[in-house]
């Protein structure tokens, strides 16, 4: 089997999980924590790792990147807001056999070691610590801040959306018998074919979504104890 093969096998495998999906705090057995790093910045230290979750599990083997969105706003006691965000990339190199992440935050861009295994990347989450935005607007006495938080899930970086569909578009085309190639262009599969109909139908659904699942939490930071 070719590596598009495979990767087309494991990109359809997942044309069951279309939905989205949204989850509250509720439903997480853990919170984020928060704290303030020496030069001011708000970073998230724990974040409740979503790998193993049903909805995002099936993805994470499909060659393609999954991005972890983390947004994050703040309110201290007299109302001032700030609000600031980080991104987690998480690709399965299928050769290798090994996970590829990188993660973006105020401070940059930064690539973690090779990931070897499932469990390896649980624990790499759980390491993180994500600096998402100056503090320097709000104040740090008079009360807890008000801190609410949303992770979103997206499949596919948008470089591989655009990667993926041209090569499904590619893929769907039905080019006429050998001998008669050179007389004329490939032509598109009819609309009840397998190959015209069920990937057309992932493509549209699949590919061009943005977010495949949400997770949201409030929680209340205290500064004084961040420092």
């Amino acid at each position: 089997m070719t590596r598009w093969g495979l990767v087309l096998g494991r990109i359809v495998g997942l044309a069951g999980w279309l939905a989205t999906v949204t989850a509250g705090a509720a439903n997480a057995q853990t919170v984020p924590a928060f704290e303030i790093d020496r030069d001011g910045v708000l970073t998230v230290v724990s974040l409740p790792e979503p790998f193993s979750r049903r909805e995002v599990r099936p993805h994470l083997g499909s060659g393609l990147t999954t991005s972890f969105v983390v947004e994050v706003e703040a309110r201290d006691a007299r109302g001032r807001t700030a609000r600031g965000a980080a991104r987690i990339d998480v690709r399965y190199e299928l050769w290798d056999e090994v996970y590829l992440v990188r993660a973006f935050g105020a401070s940059g861009v930064r690539r973690l070691p090779t990931v070897r295994s499932f469990e390896e990347l649980q624990a790499a989450w759980n390491r993180l610590k994500l600096p998402v935005f100056s503090t320097a607007s709000l104040s740090r006495s008079g009360g807890a801040w008000k801190v609410e938080i949303g992770l979103s899930v997206v499949p596919f970086s948008q470089s591989e959306q655009r990667d993926a569909q041209r090569w499904f578009n590619d893929s769907i085309a039905v080019r006429p018998p050998p001998s008669s190639r050179s007389a004329g262009r490939p032509q598109e599969a009819p609309a009840g074919t397998d190959a015209g109909g069920v990937l057309d139908l992932f493509l549209g659904n699949s590919i061009q979504r943005r977010s495949l699942v949400r997770y949201d939490w409030t929680v209340e930071f205290r500064p004084e104890a961040g420092r």
